[in-house]
């Protein structure tokens, strides 16, 4: 009898450990939103487009916190957003007021290893 109990203590002990074991590596798991991110974080790919679209020397600063996910329609690709500010490097910091807000939109395949497009929602220093 008593020996049934401790099978059963071990059984109950070692099931307890394997599903504490598969729930936090189910945690340890990146969510959507930090894939997109550490996808987007080749910020050298990022800039160098932004920065051909610019006659000028500029400076890129991202917004992290904006990165949104779309897809427009059913069968369309999806797209990541994120917002970046352009700092002229020749200008005043009120002259750089107004190349803030941008929105660099990024056409990338399903499993954000790879991108097909990128564009901007407004146009880049002259």
């Amino acid at each position: 009898m008593r020996k049934k109990k401790i099978i059963i203590v071990v059984s109950l002990t070692i099931t307890l450990v394997l599903l504490g074991t598969l729930g936090m590596k189910k945690i340890m798991e990146p969510t959507e939103k930090e894939k997109q991110i550490a996808f987007l974080k080749d910020e050298e790919k990022l800039s160098k487009y932004i920065k051909q679209e610019s006659h000028s020397e500029i400076e890129i600063k991202y917004d992290w916190k904006s990165v949104e996910h779309s897809q427009s329609m059913a069968f369309s690709r999806p797209t990541l957003a994120i917002k970046f500010d352009v700092i002229d490097k020749k200008k005043s910091s009120a002259e750089n007021y107004y190349n803030k807000g941008n929105t660099l939109v990024i056409d990338v395949n399903n499993e954000y290893s790879a991108i097909n497009d990128m564009w901007t929602t407004n146009d880049i220093l002259e």
